[in-house]
């Protein structure tokens, strides 16, 4: 019996049920009225039977009418049924199929069709293994045999369709059977849902989660209040703990200031939906060290807040590095602001042992074949001057021939240390760096950890070699400069030597090198006397300093004397020096120079200036004269015509030359100038010769605040009486 029949059997039997109860109540009930007798004598009386035959008719019009409603009502369910089916079939966002015992397409919906390509004439000509990748076919069949054999009810799996166009499609598959009304299996129908735009997301977010699982930096995703739901394996690895140890804290915990999240981190996130700066944290093991952290708000699709998500970095590394930068910088500082050899130790030594926190620093240089302690920081064994014996030689040999940084974090134990020696003295780390020069090492700079054991970072290391570097060279110029500085003394001494007196005049000089480096200067000043009482006077500058530019000023200077002596004008002298020092000199050095020649006897004075700042002459008067003849300078090309001019000096009167080291000192932007100097000569002029280029020297320091860019000569002449 089919499922129609099945309904309306049911319906008859129902209607007849209500049919024939209604049949004997009626009856009953007529019959009662009637006659008012037992049930059992009025049950069969024969003037009765026209009551029995009504309450029939009564009985079977009831029985159809009932049989026929329930009929239709069962017949509009099952086209409301069958129509509902057909459009999920039809219309559905599924694929669905119905499929035989051989695995042949018996029926297919559009959608399925779509899915890959085919029409649905061409999909029942097909068996599902045709369409379903290879490596796929195994299992599923294997499926779909247990399926079919009733082993289980249904599955569920995902497999690869090939499409028409040979594209694969990832698909979720439900199978089940359809049975006949005695439960026969008749078909497979199958649930087919693309999953291939699903699948990506899936990689996608796998390949995120993988990204972020193995990243570099810390990510770690808390709830609102700050509790941590997930970190991945760098906040591990910074913090200390192992996996899963860090889920369920309060980030308060981690903090160095147990409030801060709370009090700052948390309120600016959900205020303003980030927070980002550097934070000192808690290590597992109990030490404090910085990261920087950059916290961001995350929300759901609406938009509504649900979590925060902080990426962590552990800085300490780059702190270490930007604190050893900044203690170079500043012992390179030091190095370059001195040229004293002891002061430069001195200083390197307490600045590499805070940047490096070492509790011992020795420097030990090379003398002859003895390797001598020279500079010590920090209580040791041996004090400065001792030869090193030769167990500790043996070290130092090592990292002259490594010609590198060593470091030994373990002493007790590292096999490039004596252990014994070095568990005697209580070292427990050491990091040596040579000192070179011309290719050779002259000495070592030795680190020493007695507290705790040190592992030195790449940073430690990096900073160590570069000291070295520094280090090697600034001793190497502090030794060539006090070579060069007794030269240099010498020179000095030699260019500045002037007359301790000279009858009928009164004079005094000053000279002053801007730096200590260059104690030579290209400035100078001589004083000499003439025949027939007469006195030269120079001043002169040369571009450039140091030994080069004393050697030419020798020659300008020992050059004016020699063409002063043969009594010739300053014009002609000038003229004849230019020529000399142009032969000898290079394109780039020139000399501005003054020369004047004095008659003692009536005061007149005959000058050259080539290039050279104007020379003053302070009257009795308190009016200031200023020498302008002017002419080239020297040096700079061959046969340059130059002019003397005249003036004449009175007895109370006061010369002043100098260099553009004092009318061009600073104080801020603006120079000390001319006008100034004008001024001090004329307050100056009844003052002694030889006190007024102190005077004016100080004055100079003074509006300058010390701080002399060139070097500075000044002379100053008047006559006696």
């Amino acid at each position: 019996m089919d499922r129609n029949g099945y309904y309306v059997v049911k319906a008859i039997v129902i209607a007849l049920a209500i049919g024939f109860g209604f049949f004997i109540a009626d009856s009953i009930i007529n019959a009662y009225i009637l006659h008012r007798g037992s049930f059992s004598r009025l049950l069969f009386r024969p003037d009765l039977r026209e009551i029995w035959v009504r309450s029939f008719v009564l009985f079977l019009a009831l029985i159809f009418n009932l049989a026929y409603g329930q009929l239709k009502r069962v017949e509009d369910e099952l086209r409301i049924s069958e129509e509902r089916f057909r459009r999920i079939f039809e219309e559905g966002p599924l694929g669905i199929t119905l499929v035989d015992f051989d695995y042949r397409f018996v029926k297919v919906n559009p959608r399925f069709a779509q899915m890959l390509g085919y029409t649905e004439e061409e999909l029942t000509k097909l068996k599902f293994t045709d369409i379903t990748h290879p490596d796929d076919v195994s299992k599923d069949t294997d499926l779909a045999k247990s399926l079919f054999a009733g082993k289980i009810p249904f599955y569920q799996t995902e497999k690869r369709y090939i499409k028409k166009n040979g594209e694969i499609l990832l698909a979720g598959l439900t199978a089940s059977m359809i049975h006949n009304e005695k439960g026969k299996p008749l078909y497979g129908l199958g649930m087919i849902e693309d999953i291939t735009e699903r699948k990506k997301a899936e990689e996608s977010l796998r390949l995120f989660m993988q990204a972020v699982e193995e990243a570099p930096n810390g990510v770690q995703i808390t709830d609102l209040e700050g509790r941590i739901i997930y970190s991945n394996k760098a906040v591990e690895e910074i913090y200390g703990f192992s996996p899963g140890e860090l889920k369920g804290k309060h980030v308060n915990e981690m903090n160095a200031d147990p409030k801060y999240a709370s009090k700052v981190i948390l309120p600016s996130v959900l205020k303003t939906g980030r927070w980002a700066g550097e934070l000192m944290v808690k290590h597992k093991k109990g030490y404090i060290f910085p990261i920087y952290l950059n916290t961001s708000m995350v929300r759901d699709a609406g938009g509504r807040p649900i979590a925060l998500m902080g990426i962590i970095t552990d800085i300490t590394a780059r702190k270490q590095a930007e604190k050893l930068n900044n203690a170079l910088s500043s012992i390179n500082m030091a190095i370059i602001s001195t040229l004293d050899f002891n002061e430069i130790m001195q200083k390197v030594i307490v600045e590499s042992a805070r940047a490096l926190e070492a509790e011992v620093i020795g420097i030990t240089l090379r003398e002859n074949d003895r390797w001598v302690i020279r500079y010590v920081y920090g209580p040791t064994r041996y004090p400065v001057g001792v030869e090193l014996p030769p167990e500790e030689v043996d070290y130092i040999k090592m990292v002259v021939e490594t010609r590198g940084p060593v470091a030994v974090s373990d002493a007790f134990h590292d096999p490039r240390v004596n252990n014994e020696l070095m568990r005697e003295l209580g070292v427990r780390s050491t990091l040596a760096i040579p000192l070179i020069a011309r290719e050779k090492v002259f000495g070592v700079m030795r680190f020493t950890y007695r507290t705790a054991q040190v592992t030195f970072t790449d940073a430690q290391i990096d900073f160590a070699a570069k000291l070295g570097t520094s280090v090697s060279l600034a001793l190497e110029n502090a030794r060539l400069f006090e070579s060069q500085r007794r030269i240099a003394d010498t020179l000095q001494e030699a260019l500045l030597t002037v007359p301790e007196k000279i009858e009928g005049v009164e004079f005094g000089s000053l000279y002053h090198s801007a730096t200590e480096a260059a104690r030579v200067g290209g400035d100078f000043y001589d004083i000499f006397e003439l025949e027939h009482g007469k006195v030269g006077i120079v001043v002169g500058d040369i571009s450039g300093s140091g030994i080069e530019a004393a050697a030419l000023t020798s020659v300008v200077r020992n050059t004016i004397r020699a063409y002063a002596y043969e009594d010739g004008t300053p014009a002609l002298i000038m003229s004849k020096t230019n020529d000399t020092v142009s032969r000898i000199s290079s394109p780039n050095d020139f000399v501005t120079v003054f020369l004047g020649i004095l008659n003692i006897g009536d005061g007149s004075l005959s000058y050259c200036s080539a290039g050279h700042p104007p020379v003053m002459i302070g009257r009795l008067t308190g009016v200031v004269d200023l020498l302008t003849e002017r002419s080239p300078v020297i040096g700079a090309f061959k046969g340059l015509r130059y002019r003397s001019g005249k003036d004449k000096l009175s007895k109370g009167d006061m010369m002043v030359a100098y260099t553009d080291g004092v009318t061009e000192a600073r104080h801020d932007k603006d120079f000390f100038g001319e006008g100034r100097l004008i001024e001090l000569v004329r307050n100056l002029r009844a003052m002694p010769a030889r006190e007024i280029p102190k005077v004016i020297f100080g004055e100079v320091v003074k509006y300058s605040a010390g701080r002399l860019l060139d070097d500075i000569v000044i002379l100053a002449v008047s006559l006696k009486g």
